[in-house]
């Protein structure tokens, strides 16, 4: 097996709190907003600061290192809104459009989700854990016939979704994701997907009590 190689990053660097986050309020939207203005620039590192923030799903562009500093909890919404418009994804090996990942990436390179912080998944009671599709197996719900644009599942007006995995980078290369802890995910935690060069390193993961376990999903990829 060739040696993996770490992602690397230019030197620049944003706090959230620089672009007017604020604890106690969703701040998906200036997440997002850093993460964006980076990858346009050549990429850099969004920092989540120490203190306890709220979020939707984030999206992870190339070139793009987050950083989840010690002490940072961040909190991702257990509201279905939160995670759309459906996004191409996997599961139970079936490709759909639906709610992705809580940390999410498709077709992009050197990515990373390092720092020793803590990210804890959907709430317990939201639409999110409602709507999980649990009346059969997924190979008798979604039609095989049925091209994948058109598998949508976004859980309007009550109908059942495919739950978010807690970090899935699909269709990506030179993947880094170190340091962080995981606890409380709606589905599995760390679910690389068509991707190569991933390196994954002295992650925590608190499933007690959790339905659905960690999974990694090996599919023409390498794991460090």
């Amino acid at each position: 097996m060739p040696q993996l190689q770490k992602p690397v990053f230019p030197g620049r660097s944003i706090a959230i709190t620089e672009n007017g986050a604020k604890e106690g309020s969703k701040v998906t939207g200036i997440i997002q907003q850093a993460i964006d203005q980076f990858n346009k620039q050549g990429g850099g590192k969004v920092i989540i600061p120490k203190g306890k923030w709220h979020t939707g799903r984030i999206t992870l562009l190339s070139n793009i290192n987050l950083e989840i500093e010690e002490g940072a909890e961040l909190y991702f919404s257990g509201e279905v809104e939160d995670y759309r418009p459906a996004v191409f994804t996997r599961n139970e090996g079936i490709e759909v459009m639906s709610l992705g990942a809580c940390i999410y990436a498709n077709g992009q390179r050197n990515i990373a989700i390092t720092g020793k912080g803590k990210l804890i998944g959907p709430a317990k009671g939201g639409s999110v854990r409602k709507q999980i599709m649990t009346k059969d197996v997924i190979e008798n719900v979604v039609v095989h016939t049925t091209p994948v644009a058109q598998r949508i599942y976004e859980g309007h007006n009550g109908d059942f979704i495919f739950p978010p995995m807690f970090i899935s980078p699909i269709n990506c290369s030179n993947v880094l994701i170190q340091g962080i802890s995981l606890e409380n995910t709606a589905f599995w935690n760390v679910v690389p997907v068509y991707c190569d060069s991933v390196i994954i390193r002295g992650i925590t993961v608190h499933s007690v009590g959790i339905p659905r376990v960690m999974v990694l999903i090996l599919n023409r990829q390498e794991m460090f």
